[in-house]
């Protein structure tokens, strides 16, 4: 079993606390919200070693933002095999996902570990994207996300959450353990330009 350093438990309660605040905020006192993920302009490593920014992913058809962490054992890969069906469902209405995972665990989720969590989840998939940033990025957008991780012993607890935008950034919707009606969801999808 991994022990969690001091600075680590700290980081996940902090946040978790202003989680439970009710109200978190961005850098400029405004409430955050799941279209915040692409304001952020720091860059993430990707599961093969090369950067991107969030906003890089607008222009795709549809783009699902989650988190998830490479050990994780039960929400993550329920949230995988939620992807992959909702993903399949879109590609018969002739829709493109693009799907970024930001990792809950940054400083134990290696590029290594990425890779291996993606290559399990995906099969090499292109058109799925894990990423890793600094604590502060994750937290921003575990905030934004409203993923609410904390530490239970050695376990990141979170919450299932898939946020869907189209390609300018707009939300379209979430899915989480209540709710999700994919069929539901995809006929309310305006047609592709």
């Amino acid at each position: 079993m991994a022990l969690i350093n001091a600075q680590t438990r700290t980081m996940w309660a902090t946040s978790f606390l202003i989680l439970c605040s009710g109200s978190p905020t961005g850098a400029l006192g405004s409430e955050v919200g799941p279209a915040d993920v692409f304001v952020d302009t720091r860059p993430w490593q990707e599961d093969n070693g090369k950067t991107l920014v969030l906003r890089d992913l607008l222009g795709q058809d549809l783009v699902a933002v989650t988190m998830a962490y490479a050990n994780c054992e039960r929400t993550c890969p329920m949230t995988f095999r939620l992807l992959r069906d909702f993903e399949s469902r879109l590609s018969i209405a002739h829709r493109r996902l693009t799907v970024a995972v930001v990792s809950l665990d940054p400083l134990r989720d290696t590029e290594a570990k990425l890779k291996g969590a993606a290559a399990a989840a995906t099969g090499h998939d292109q058109s799925w994207l894990f990423l890793r940033g600094t604590s502060d990025q994750t937290k921003a957008v575990a905030a934004s996300l409203g993923v609410d991780p904390f530490m239970l012993d050695d376990h990141l607890v979170h919450k299932l959450k898939i946020w869907i935008y189209d390609g300018k950034g707009h939300e379209l919707g979430s899915f989480d353990w209540q709710h999700r009606d994919f069929d539901e969801f995809i006929g309310k999808l305006k047609p592709k330009d």
